[in-house]
């Protein structure tokens, strides 16, 4: 009986000493304010949103309300485009990380034209952890690009 307690105590003192990090999925969003010409060109027909970040591209195929069913969310009350930061290929999920001074763009294409394009240079993104302090840093987008 002693030596479990002194064995729960030992062990009370050495976790005391952990840090304990909460696996939460942080997805990084790349939020847009369109203009009404580029938001009714949206919504005009079902497009492919194409994003890129630092030279990673990747496409999402959306409804003509501006949204797919992952992935991308556009709000018409507001104008605001979210496109997360996520690449499928398969059953593999990749998340694209931007940086201090980052490079991106927005492609809007419809039957296999550009509907609408914008490249935004020196973008920043601003570190944080979303899993608590010491658990791992993410960098999110520090304001919304407008058109």
């Amino acid at each position: 009986m002693r030596r479990f307690v002194v064995t729960a105590l030992l062990a009370g003192v050495v976790l005391a000493g952990c840090k304990v990090c909460n696996d939460l999925f942080y997805v990084p969003t790349l939020s847009f304010t369109l203009s009404q010409t580029a938001a009714d060109q949206l919504t005009a027909a079902p497009s492919e949103v194409g994003t890129c970040l630092n030279g990673t591209c990747w496409t999402n195929a959306v409804d003509a309300t501006g949204n797919a069913l992952t992935d991308v969310h556009f709000d018409s009350a507001s104008r605001k485009l979210a496109v997360s930061q996520l690449i499928h290929d398969g059953g593999t999920v990749t998340a694209v990380n931007g940086q201090t001074d980052s490079t991106v763009s927005l492609t809007v294409s419809r039957d296999g034209g550009t509907v609408f394009t914008r490249e935004w240079k020196g973008v920043a993104f601003e570190a944080f952890e979303p899993n608590g302090e010491g658990c791992g840093v993410a960098y999110k987008l520090k304001d919304t690009l407008s058109f």
